[in-house]
């Protein structure tokens, strides 16, 4: 089953444009009155048949609508030092999405080696692992924030989640003996280098608690599907 991606897509008659029209009509050259699935990436499913087709726009006629909601006991945001090879941070995106991740932040630390994201790119490569995955849910990807001010916005959110740091010390506690779940919590994921003394204790101050991914050293990529692995019911239920 192929899925398409259109963030409007709410009313009985639409039309899909652009990207998504290309890839229906051009790409895997679909009929008149074959049925297509849409997501929104707000939780809906639309099925409908197509009543014309272009590689400029396509109509769509819905007929049947799915939701699934968002379990209230379950939240994942991880923010992560973008690498500096594009790829590797487009890469953890892609897996992140397909794990179900509700939110993903890039921290600028004092170690960060690139500062410089492409978001536009970050949320194509984000949308077309949602339609590849089948996916509900689009996570939200905000732009680079230093560090110091997401820890100090993480706190004043005064959201019930659990604020988690993975970082190389002695205080570090395995995740799992920390957090399971269904749970809702955030995670800092440092560059290569680790997060710097300075900011260990920034977040210690703020109450974030030390967290350990195992016994060997993981690349900022592997630690962050790692924490989505750990985290999200989609691989415990």
């Amino acid at each position: 089953m192929h899925f398409f991606y259109a963030p409007q897509f709410a009313n009985q008659q639409y039309v899909l444009l652009g990207q998504e029209a290309w890839h229906c009509a051009r790409v895997l050259r679909s009929k008149l009155g074959e049925e297509i699935h849409v997501l929104d990436g707000l939780g809906n499913t639309y099925a409908g048949k197509l009543t014309a087709i272009s590689e400029q726009n396509c109509s769509v006629n819905v007929q049947q609508i799915t939701h699934q909601p968002q379990p209230e006991n379950q939240y994942l945001h991880v923010a992560i030092a973008p690498t500096k090879q594009t790829e590797r941070m487009e890469w953890f995106v892609e897996k992140a999405v397909e794990l179900g991740v509700n939110t993903i932040s890039f921290l600028e630390t004092a170690r960060t080696e690139k500062t410089n994201i492409r978001m536009e790119r970050i949320q194509k490569t984000a949308i077309s692992a949602l339609k590849q995955s089948g996916g509900k849910w689009l996570p939200i990807i905000q732009a680079p924030i230093k560090f110091p001010d997401f820890i100090r916005q993480t706190i004043q959110s005064n959201s019930k989640i659990l604020p988690l740091i993975a970082a190389l010390s002695p205080q570090s506690k395995p995740i799992r003996q920390v957090a399971a779940p269904p749970c809702r919590a955030v995670v800092c994921i440092g560059p290569e280098g680790d997060f710097t003394p300075a900011e260990l204790n920034l977040a210690e101050q703020n109450e974030f608690i030390f967290v350990s991914l195992g016994q060997t050293r993981l690349r900022t990529e592997t630690a962050g599907i790692a924490v989505c692995c750990w985290l999200h019911p989609i691989l415990t239920a």
